[in-house]
């Protein structure tokens, strides 16, 4: 049981931690990927997002790894790798035709070959990116 002095302060850091809470997960559920005739974005809700030509994209499949951090990153060891999740495991490798400048910020700039990214499907995810025929 608390003091009668802390109950009020304990209220309002109860309720601006709840709010924190479902907000982040709301951005994190409603910032999915966007698949459009010339873009490709790969979106991590609250840490930030990458887009590239839809065109530049050779492949899709799935590559089940870990890779440390959240957001836009680098990938350890693969200088022409990009990992963008909201989370450290990625499932999906989009493999590009030629590489694509993406700047990453603080991270500096990777001229990038193959993105990593999470999805719920990888053969939904494959048949929304990749063009009708290829």
């Amino acid at each position: 049981m608390l003091p009668p002095a802390l109950r009020t302060a304990h209220g309002v850091l109860e309720g601006v931690l709840v709010l924190g809470f479902v907000g982040a997960a709301a951005a994190l559920w409603r910032a999915g990927h966007q698949v459009t005739g010339e873009r490709l974005v790969l979106r991590t809700g609250l840490y930030g997002e990458v887009s590239v030509p839809r065109g530049a994209v050779g492949s899709v499949g799935a590559a089940l790894r870990s890779v440390p951090g959240r957001g836009p990153r680098p990938v350890p060891g693969d200088p022409a790798a990009v990992a963008c999740s909201a989370e450290e495991t990625v499932n999906v490798a989009v493999r590009l035709r030629r590489p694509v400048r993406l700047d990453l910020g603080d991270a500096g700039v990777v001229m990038a070959q193959t993105l990593y990214a999470g999805a719920d499907s990888v053969p939904e995810f494959r048949a929304a990116v990749m063009p009708e025929g290829r």
